[in-house]
């Protein structure tokens, strides 16, 4: 009896896989043996099976390896873009401490102002006058001292960088940041004819003394003056006049109104190149091509101003000769800005601020009628009487002092 075993050759097959083929062949022989023994003695052996044939020569290729290369690229995060402001409003301080005790305007009692305050632009200076007195603070209003003592301080002007001046007579008081206080005069004389008004304003790095019709400055506190009186456009000054800075100039207007409906804005503009403008504006109904401060729209928040004109029977048209300097002039007139971090007014009972490219709503119903002054921070300063208030969006209403006003500088003795 011949046993034949046919033996396919294997199929190809990766290394692991022949390894499991040659495990169990030698599995196989094994068992064929120990069956072999357990046979039994008396059954005739059995023939030997033939040995197999070698099993092919079988070259297995194994493809190449596969090489993944992974590039690991790092990003910057991913900053969402900012949201332009399309009015170029500025960017204002994030803290906002809540100095001073929280108040209700709309509880108090409205008083005309009896002090004037003046603030830095740059610095969390803020001046009183009240009366011939002057108090300063140079911690944003938490802590206040007397400033100029001994002296009849008749006005006071702060500089952005937190320094103070007091004008008595013809001389110039110079307090710097710290206290130290120095006395110094304006090295002019009044007009001939003796009314001698005198005002005094802060532009920048330069203090500025309007002396009747005459204008110096002084870019080192008081030390040196230089005359810069403009023989084209002269100057008049006025001790009762609104002088503020705004936008790189300082202006003087006086708001006047009679009986008969005269109703008149003077206004002057110095600039930082001490260049001197001048222009009224007639706040009545007989004038042709007299222009007019009016919104763009009366319905969003933020506006520009529309180039408009008053005309013959109280119409609004367009303005025949457009003056760009003319409008600069008269939109400081009318609206009295007043400017620290940011340039806020009141327009119809709503506080504004004001953009280089545009105006936009910030207060709703301001309570009171006027604005005094803008901290560093942006906030609105209002004196109502004696108390100094301050208000922002955060904070709200805050009192910072009372301030007590002689009764005879009260009485303008």
């Amino acid at each position: 009896m011949t046993l034949e075993r046919q033996v396919d050759p294997p199929p190809p097959t990766t290394v692991a896989t022949a390894g499991r083929m040659a495990l169990s062949c030698l599995v196989g022989a094994t068992a064929v043996a120990i069956a072999f023994a357990a046979r039994p003695r008396d059954t005739p052996p059995l023939a030997p099976a033939p040995t197999p044939a070698a099993p092919p020569h079988i070259t297995v290729t194994a493809p190449p390896p596969i090489v993944v290369s992974m590039e690991t690229i790092v990003q910057s995060p991913i900053t969402p873009p900012l949201v332009a402001d399309t009015i170029g409003c500025p960017t204002l301080p994030s803290v906002d401490e809540p100095i001073g005790k929280p108040v209700a305007p709309r509880a108090l009692e409205r008083n005309d102002p009896r002090a004037t305050v003046k603030s830095a632009s740059s610095a969390p200076v803020l001046a009183v006058q009240a009366g011939r007195d002057v108090w300063v603070s140079e911690d944003d209003g938490r802590a206040w001292s007397r400033a100029f003592a001994g002296h009849d301080v008749e006005t006071i002007a702060v500089a952005p960088d937190g320094t103070v001046y007091a004008r008595e007579g013809l001389t110039i008081g110079v307090r710097a940041r710290g206290g130290k206080v120095a006395w110094r005069p304006f090295l002019s004389e009044c007009a001939e004819d003796a009314r001698c008004s005198i005002t005094i304003g802060a532009l920048g790095s330069e203090v500025v003394a309007f002396i009747d019709d005459r204008i110096r400055t002084s870019s080192d506190r008081g030390r040196t003056w230089k005359d810069v009186t403009n023989k084209d456009v002269l100057w008049e000054a006025r001790d009762n006049a609104d002088l503020y800075a705004f936008r790189g100039a300082l202006y003087q207007v006086s708001h006047y109104v009679d009986m008969c409906g005269v109703d008149d804005y003077d206004t002057y503009r110095f600039d930082t190149k001490h260049r001197v403008s001048h222009d009224v504006f007639h706040n009545y109904y007989n004038d042709t091509d007299e222009p007019m401060l009016e919104p763009a729209n009366d319905v969003d928040a933020v506006w520009t101003w529309a180039q408009t004109c008053r005309v013959i029977d109280d119409a609004a048209g367009r303005c025949r000769n457009r003056d760009p300097a003319r409008r600069a002039l008269m939109e400081a007139a009318m609206l009295a800005p007043r400017e620290g971090a940011r340039a806020l007014s009141l327009y119809r009972g709503s506080l504004i601020e004001l953009c280089p490219a545009g105006v936009r709503q910030v207060y709703r119903a301001f309570p009171f009628d006027h604005l005094d002054a803008v901290d560093a921070s942006g906030r609105a300063l209002v004196m109502n009487g004696g108390d100094l208030l301050r208000w922002s969006p955060s904070a709200g209403w805050r009192k910072l002092r009372t301030f007590e006003v002689s009764p005879a500088a009260a009485d303008g003795e």
